[in-house]
């Protein structure tokens, strides 16, 4: 599947230009959005005729777009806690709670600045995705699958 990308970094979005995996930098990124913007129309009508068509389709006019159908939803994060020096709490919006342990994590390249604990505390959630200041995200997909793995029991009730 063709996804937009700039350098080593690469991205899907939904019809709506939402950012659902992976990262662009923040310039590419607004291109992207702008683009999927202007091309709003063709992009639903063509979601819309997907439907009718197999599971996976080409675009007749955007060539580079394939399309998937009959696939889950993408895991969003919506609910974030800091339980201390890199370790996350993550709530998503299937219910799952568990915990996300980033001690042994190499801090690398964009990513560097979250090496200090108090940047990195200073998370937040925008569009399903945990971001801190500066433009900087990390896809909910792996930290879903870690997440399962330190899976949190539900409550009783």
């Amino acid at each position: 599947m063709s996804a937009p990308s700039h350098g080593e970094h690469a991205a899907s979005f939904a019809v709506n230009g939402r950012l659902l995996a992976g990262s662009l930098p923040p310039r590419a990124l607004r291109l992207v959005r702008e683009w999927a913007s202007l091309h709003q129309d063709e992009l639903l009508a063509n979601w819309e005729q997907s439907a009718t068509w197999s599971r996976w389709w080409r675009s007749s006019r955007c060539r580079s777009i394939v399309a998937m159908t009959d696939v889950p939803p993408l895991p969003r994060v919506t609910h974030v806690e800091v339980l201390g020096d890199h370790e996350l709490r993550l709530t998503f919006d299937d219910g799952l709670v568990g915990d996300v342990a980033f001690e042994d994590h190499e801090w690398r390249g964009v990513l560097a600045p979250l090496r200090d604990p108090a940047r990195f505390e200073d998370v937040g959630i925008e569009m399903g995705t945990l971001c801190w200041p500066g433009g900087l995200d990390i896809a909910p997909e792996p930290l879903y699958e870690e997440a399962r793995r330190r899976r949190l029991a539900r409550p009783r009730r």
